[in-house]
């Protein structure tokens, strides 16, 4: 079963990048040109779940409402 992002939980940015298939320096540079929130605690970043929800359909060039 493949893994997927749950809105409610909080993921390190390499996480977000192995769940969505991406490259962590994608992930990393979405945080820094600010299309991306997070947290920096200590050397990692955190994203909230339902953050990169968001984010999927706008880099996909899609128009869809995620709840």
């Amino acid at each position: 079963m493949a893994e997927r992002i749950e809105r409610d939980a909080i993921y390190s940015s390499d996480d977000v990048a192995r769940i969505m298939g991406l490259k962590p320096a994608a992930i990393r540079r979405w945080i820094r040109e600010g299309r991306l929130p997070a947290s920096k605690l200590g050397k990692r970043y955190w994203v909230r779940g339902a953050d990169p929800l968001r984010l999927v359909p706008e880099q996909l060039g899609e128009k869809q409402d995620i709840e």
